[in-house]
């Protein structure tokens, strides 16, 4: 248990370490990273939105019968 703890420490530790080396070779990588994650989220809803757009009505409702 107390390994896994060390270890951990020090992943965070490496982590920070390479965050600040990061923000010293680009220091707008904080807005960067925002934009891309606002992408990413903008794409997972358009994909939703056409998802829901091809479904025929038989498969949206489930009161439906099909012939």
């Amino acid at each position: 248990m107390e390994t896994n703890k060390q270890s951990k420490g020090c992943i965070e530790e490496q982590f920070q370490e390479m965050l600040i080396k990061a923000k010293e070779l680009y220091p707008d990588i904080d807005i960067t990273l925002s934009t891309l994650e606002n992408i990413t989220a903008t794409t997972v809803n358009l994909h939703d939105y056409l998802n829901l757009t091809y479904q025929t009505p038989s498969e949206i409702c489930n009161n439906q019968t099909t012939f």
